[in-house]
This record gives structure tokens, sequence and C-alpha cells, in this order.
């Protein structure tokens, strides 16, 4: 395998139990050979990690907005500056924009690849949109460091070819979010419970 014996540091601010795109990026690199490393909020479902996942808490801060993404930027720092002086990580894996900043530093002073996995427009989500300052904020650190990664991951190839155009980069690998499929059996329980008449279309958004 191409990443055998290799090491990967992943790095995602939440709980990385909870993403089905961060536990199939770690499956893939696992199943590829490398050992990784996750930096990531604690768990207490840390046992559906792939084997060769090592996941080293980080403290989560309290509050939110701004200020909450500067604590944690700042956890990641040390963590990641505690992982680097354990062991060399050969690739260091940025799985969101906030931690983006801090990867950066590893993978610059460790003089490793870095990838960075956006996965949103993050200076266009719900919550910038009254929210000047917050907007310029992301488009800033986006603008600052995508064009530094040595490879860089998006959804949806509307957001790359906007990625793409925006910054002047080489268009980002899309990688969709398609969840495993599970057969099961068609019930009414949705319709039954709401009172839904079964000649009424029923429209799923899953955000």
């Amino acid at each position: 395998p191409p990443l055998a014996h290799r090491s990967v540091a992943f790095a995602y601010v939440g709980d990385v139990t909870g993403s089905s795109r961060a536990l199939r990026q770690l499956a893939a690199l696992t199943g590829a050979g490398a050992q990784v490393e996750v930096l990531a909020f604690d768990t207490d479902r840390a046992a559906v990690l792939p084997d060769g996942v090592t996941l080293h808490a980080v403290p989560r801060p309290s509050g939110g907005g701004p200020r909450f993404f500067w604590q944690a930027h700042r956890q990641f720092v040390r963590a990641a500056r505690r992982l680097a002086a354990a062991r060399r990580s050969d690739l260091w894996h940025a799985s969101d924009l906030y931690v983006r900043p801090a990867m950066a530093r590893a993978a610059r002073r460790s003089a490793r690849p870095l990838v960075f996995d956006s996965r949103e427009l993050y200076a266009h989500l719900d919550a910038t949109e009254d929210a000047p300052l917050k907007r310029w904020l992301w488009r800033t650190v986006e603008a600052r460091h995508i064009q530094r990664a040595d490879l860089v991951l998006t959804v949806h190839g509307a957001i790359a070819d906007r990625l793409a155009a925006a910054y002047g980069t080489v268009r980002p690998m899309v990688q969709h979010n398609l969840p495993r499929v599970t057969a099961g059996p068609r019930t009414t329980t949705l319709r039954d419970t709401l009172g839904i008449p079964g000649a009424v279309p029923i429209l799923l958004y899953q955000g």
C-alpha cells in the first residue's frame, strides 16, 4: 500500500466519530496502510474508529463564535506540537477550515505535505448571513491558507469551481458526501406518525 508504515496527523474540530465523511477518510487512510493520529475532541464512541487510528483528545473550549474557534485553534496548535515532538508525521490533514491554520503551521515546521478538506464555502455559511465581520474573517483565513495546501478536497463540483475561481488555485479534488447504502424494509411509520396521506409526496432535506 502506498501509505504503508507512514504516519498521518488528522485534525477535526468536533467529535470525529460523528462525521461520516471523516470516518470514510480515516478508513481510506488506514486501508492504504497508514497509521493515523487523530486530533479531535474527546468522545465516548472511540470504538467506532477504524483499526490503525489513535485518538488524541483535544480539550473542548467553552462558548461559541469566533472566540470558540480562536481557543480551539490554540488547543490544536499545542496538540500538533506535542504530536510532532513525539513522532514525525509524514502527512498533515486539516479536516476543516477551523484547524487549517494549526495544521499548516505544523506541516511547515516539519516540512511535510498538507491536505485541506474544504467542506463548505465557509464565508457563505448561514451563520455569516448578517455577520459581515464573520464573513470577512473566514474569507481571510480561507484565502490565506488555501493556496498553501499541497492538496485540497471539497464536497461538490460547484464548490470546487468556486474555490478555484476565487483564489486562483488548482481545482480542488471532489469527494462527494455519499454514505454507505444499507437495505432496510420500507414502512409507513413517518406517514402514520405525522398523518401524511399516501398520495402526498414527502421531500426530505438532510443538511
